[in-house]
């Protein structure tokens, strides 16, 4: 059966909500698919040493970096939160929605 809605023009209710509900799932699909293969292709270029890099390194970068690194806590929270991404990432696992 369908609803009869007051106003004749507008769409029904439970139609639009069905259409915005299919919108976020898309969108997730798209952004965890993007993620991937950035993952992949940064992956293999570790070992195949494909993608460009700069002929010689910024100071003020490499400072700051070597700041970062001779605090000993960076590599531990980079790789931590690393772990937990792909977690969620391989149990399909999202935060909790409003």
């Amino acid at each position: 059966m369908e609803s009869i809605s007051a106003h004749p023009g507008r769409v029904n209710a439970e139609a639009e909500v069905g259409r915005r509900a299919r919108f976020p799932g898309h969108l997730v699909t798209a952004a965890r698919i993007a993620f991937g293969v950035v993952f992949f292709v940064c992956g293999l270029d570790a070992f195949l040493d494909f993608l460009l890099r700069p002929s010689s390194p910024i100071e003020g970068a490499m400072a700051f970096a070597g700041a970062l690194i001779k605090t000993g806590c960076v590599a531990q929270l980079l790789k931590g939160t690393e772990v937990i991404a792909r977690a969620f990432q391989a149990t399909r696992a999202a935060p909790p929605q409003k």
